[in-house]
């Protein structure tokens, strides 16, 4: 019987049922470069969702990383350039190239707190260019859904609220953080966008009463750190 931790370098995907999809996340898309020739290192890059579309549009240096045989093989057999690693701590203390931009979606809530800052602080002192930024998307503990996506997928191991992950940025020595689209609001219609607005300022103020009444509260010890209620962060930082 295979462990987890087998599972995740072994069937993660499959048991998961996660379907290969070239796509490239339009909030990620403002912040590339147009420049083909951008270095960008997909941390994690899973079944190549990102750097199937960034090859696709013509970026030539792309590069991805990660813990899975599954992700590795489909990589490689699309001529994506991907590599197994053990941990990405270790990885990047022998890599030699730095990149412009780094992806890490949907992967710091899978490694444990403890090596979260150390994690992130090597990415940033071994693997990014001077003034390249890194794209992190996570699951939100501050979401309608609250701490769903803590368990639904096993393999997950720590939560982020916005709060946290500008955190974990500051003390791994990240600077100008800035949250994408806290409302999630870029992206739509002007009548999606209106209503979408009226029903957020209901539920927000719905919300707080309720804290008020519980005796309840948020952090809002830190400035420029949105409330945000959508099941994800995302969020670039800068070396």
């Amino acid at each position: 019987m295979d462990s987890l931790e087998e599972i995740k370098t072994g069937r993660y995907f499959r048991l998961r049922g996660v379907e290969p999809i070239s796509r490239l996340d339009p909030h990620l898309e403002r912040y590339i470069p147009s420049a083909r020739s951008t270095g960008i290192l997909d941390i994690g890059c899973g079944l190549c969702d990102a750097l199937s579309a960034l090859k696709a549009r013509g970026y030539e240096r792309l590069k991805g990383i990660d813990i899975s045989d599954e992700a590795c093989e489909f990589g490689r057999k699309h001529g994506i350039d991907v590599e197994k690693i053990s941990d990405i701590e270790t990885y990047a203390q022998s890599a030699t190239d730095r990149f412009d931009v780094i992806i890490i979606s949907h992967v710091l809530e899978h490694l444990e707190k403890s090596s979260l800052i150390s994690v992130l602080s090597s990415i940033r002192s071994r693997l990014l260019c001077d003034n390249g930024m890194v794209y992190i998307r996570v699951p939100n503990a501050m979401a309608n859904t609250g701490c769903y996506w803590a368990y639904e997928d096993l393999t997950h191991t720590t939560m982020f609220t916005p709060g946290s992950i500008h955190f974990a940025l500051r003390a791994s020595g990240f600077s100008d953080i800035r949250f994408l689209d806290p409302k999630n609001l870029e992206f739509l219609s002007f009548s999606q966008r209106t209503f979408r607005r009226i029903f957020l300022k209901i539920y927000t103020l719905n919300r707080h009463f309720w804290n008020l009444v519980t005796n309840s509260w948020y952090y809002y010890g830190v400035k420029n750190v949105p409330e945000i209620f959508g099941f994800e962060i995302r969020v670039v930082a800068r070396a």
